[in-house]
């Protein structure tokens, strides 16, 4: 057998421009951008980790700064005629020590006075909050540049997670994030766009009781394939390797694609009937040749280890209800550990009742069964549990 071609996937980069200078292998998403465009001026949008949230924001940032070659090729060349470039803001709260008040507060501050020195608008040292200063950035980059700000916000919620169980921390967090987040309604004259992305549901949390809620397109069957690879977008941008990976497996064409969706495949989040695979995991798939289990190994989220170690949930109910959007946009609760696991992505939506208005859930795929059933059950929840006992249908 032939020795594959060695390719350079782009895992864990999560830079637009990165990947495309580097011209690594791209799904080309760019077509949402307009979809976005033309249904609101504010979104949000929920995922599990490791779903390309960070890459769609990068993404979103090179086309407000109307880095035009980036984009040759892909589907909003063929649409985008003006490629007006924006004053873009992004501010990325995983970059951020959250679990540390103090530290978030100087990289939400060292971030905002980065902006000041990009667009000439220096405040020396502006007494007041924040969100003060947040403030008076939009308004004199308007008066700078002549333009509105885009504003993009990526993991939002991680000052609230990762501090959840930690009530002075929190409290602490939600005072300085409060003032910042108020802009968004008070300055929105001088917002041409904002986008926010996190896990947990943005309308929770007094947080941001002082803005517009933006549009939570989490559930929008428009966006169902926003982030995550469809089997199309598989076969089509990656077919060469997928064949090499049959080849590597001694499978047919047909059978390696079953086993690849049975695995790695059933990541639904919206009415419509579109699932995805979750790209981190199907990149390093294909990087090395290997159908190995990578999401748990991608790093375990602490939230969702600090709530299943005290619930006493009885895990064998989670797939044999139905909920609705707003219960599953809900707060953690250890008593109901069922939001959790599904914005966290252990659990996803198996059907939908159009007349109730309401969802039922599954395990997504082996990959995650294993993840929750093998590893994450005897350890949080002190027992293990049979593979017969929750459906993946």
């Amino acid at each position: 057998m032939e020795v594959p071609e060695e390719i350079l996937y782009p895992i864990g980069i999560q830079s637009f421009e990165k990947i495309r200078t580097l011209k690594l292998p791209y799904v080309d998403k760019t077509g949402y951008i307009r979809r976005l465009l033309n249904t609101t001026n504010y979104a949000f949008l929920s995922r599990p980790r490791r779903f390309g949230k960070s890459l769609l924001v990068s993404t979103l940032e090179a086309y407000f700064l109307g880095k035009k070659e980036l984009f040759e090729g892909l589907e909003i060349s063929n649409t985008e005629k003006d490629w007006i470039s924006y004053p873009v803001l992004h501010f990325d709260l995983s970059r951020s020590e959250c679990t540390d008040p103090e530290k978030l507060e100087a990289y939400l501050k060292n971030t905002l006075i980065n902006y000041e020195n990009q667009y000439g608008v220096h405040n020396g040292e502006l007494a007041g909050s924040i969100g003060e200063r947040f403030g008076w950035l939009l308004q004199n980059i308007k008066d700078v540049t002549g333009k509105n700000s885009v504003v993009l916000i990526d993991e939002y919620d991680k000052g609230i997670v990762d501090v959840i169980d930690n009530a002075s921390a929190l409290a602490r967090n939600q005072e300085i994030l409060r003032p910042f987040f108020s802009q968004l309604k008070s300055m929105d004259a001088y917002i041409h766009y904002g986008f926010i992305t996190g896990v947990a549901r943005f309308r929770h949390y007094t947080l941001f009781s002082g803005m517009n809620n933006p549009d939570d397109i989490s559930f929008d069957g428009r966006f169902a394939a926003i982030c995550g690879i469809t089997l199309e977008e598989l076969l089509e941008n990656f077919g060469p390797r997928v064949e090499e990976l049959a080849l590597t497996y001694g499978l047919s064409h047909e059978s390696l694609i079953k086993r690849l969706i049975q695995k790695y495949d059933g990541n639904r989040f919206t009415d419509a009937q579109v699932s995805v695979f979750n790209p981190y995991c199907l990149l390093k798939v294909l990087s090395k040749l290997r159908m190995d289990d990578f999401w748990l190994t991608s790093g375990t989220s602490k939230v969702f280890i600090d709530y299943l170690t005290k619930t006493k949930f009885d895990i064998t109910t989670l797939t044999k209800e139905w909920y609705t959007s707003k219960f599953l946009s809900g707060l953690y609760d250890t008593e109901n550990p069922i939001p959790l696991l599904f914005q966290t992505g252990y659990l996803t939506i198996a059907d939908f009742n159009l007349r109730r208005g309401k969802y039922k859930l599954r395990i997504p795929n082996g990959e995650v069964r294993n993840a929750l059933l093998d590893d994450l059950a005897p350890i949080y929840l002190g027992s293990k549990i049979e593979e017969s006992e929750i459906s993946m249908k």
